[in-house]
């Protein structure tokens, strides 16, 4: 099998791929992670250490078919972010402006501020910088959709929904499955 990663990848960017390798997963061995970053065994070992430091609830079964085990927890795990990444997300979140309706319990601006004060002094200035000298072109959507978040989450669920509306004074019914928001 030929590894995840050809050439030399760094420590933190291998922990963060760990990260991600491991975010649905119960258990795994070593090997799993040797062959995948094709690295020692020490240096897999030294990985899974820097893993626990960081918050990944790992314990270890002994034995000739032990493994490690993976607490599941609902808790995010910290995640990084080059420079280049941060900008685009931050871009991102300035086109939710567009938008009067959000299927989310959280304002853009409250997003916007908490963003801007986890990044480096630098980069927040970079940012301050384009904004005064990117222009992107947002649609405005100011229909207001008070359902939008349950029809989100319906999506999630694939849910069917029995609805009743008017249509010239005469009340009528459908039934409705949503696969897509536009």
């Amino acid at each position: 099998m030929t590894p995840f990663w050809e050439g030399n990848m760094k420590k933190t960017e291998r922990i963060n791929d760990m990260l991600i390798f491991l975010k649905n997963k119960r258990y795994f061995n070593l090997k799993d992670l040797m062959t995948r970053y094709d690295i020692s065994k020490s240096t897999a070992l030294r990985d899974i250490q820097s893993l626990e430091e960081i918050g990944v609830p790992i314990y270890s079964e002994l034995g000739r078919n032990g493994s490690y085990k993976i607490i599941e927890n609902n808790v995010l795990s910290p995640i990084y972010f080059s420079v280049d990444e941060m900008y685009a997300l931050y871009f991102s979140i300035l086109t939710l402006n567009g938008y009067k309706t959000k299927p989310f319990n959280v304002e853009s601006i409250a997003l916007e501020n908490k963003f801007k004060h986890v990044l480096p002094d630098n980069v927040s200035k970079n940012i301050s910088i384009m904004e005064l000298t990117l222009s992107f072109e947002v649609t405005n959507h100011s229909n207001f959709s008070p359902f939008l978040k349950e029809i989100l989450q319906g999506i999630f669920a694939e849910r069917v929904y029995h609805l009743t509306y008017l249509k010239k004074g005469e009340e009528k019914a459908l039934v409705a499955q949503f696969i897509r928001i536009e």
